[in-house]
């Protein structure tokens, strides 16, 4: 809903997931609070997506890159995801800080900042910045 009201009307937020269950929810609670400029859309990042080349201006990855990185699948989301995004569009990424937490991923599975920036590098993608996001997250800020 954040994202829905900072693109305001001439905006688009494609949200893709590849658990139809959420995209099933999110269509609900979209519906519900009559936003209009949300698209669900099932897709999964290992996978090229249905996106046209230079057409977005953020994509945010919230918790979904070191299950990538422990599949092994990183490099070609990264690829995807800056495929997408319009020259000088950004990457947000967020991740579990790597400490050892009652939740999230095993702390094996974890990245350090270090990590996701190594990961984006070869994707064309530069490190901006990156910041704490809360006492368990951080962000990694990257441009194309």
């Amino acid at each position: 809903k954040a994202a829905s009201a900072m693109v305001g009307n001439k905006g688009t937020v494609w949200a893709l997931d590849a658990d139809q269950p959420s995209l099933d929810q999110l269509t609900r609670d979209i519906f519900t609070s009559g936003i209009k400029n949300i698209r669900p859309l099932l897709a999964d990042l290992a996978e090229p997506l249905p996106v046209k080349s230079g057409s977005v201006d953020l994509c945010l990855l919230v918790n979904v890159l070191h299950g990538l990185a422990w599949e092994k699948t990183a490099p070609g989301a990264l690829g995807e995801l800056a495929r997408v995004l319009k020259p000088g569009g950004r990457l947000a990424v967020v991740e579990f800080k790597k400490m050892q937490m009652d939740f999230g991923p095993p702390l094996e599975v974890r990245l350090e900042p270090r990590d996701v920036e190594r990961l984006a590098a070869p994707a064309g993608l530069t490190t901006e910045r990156n910041f704490d996001a809360g006492p368990y997250s951080y962000a990694v800020i990257f441009r194309k």
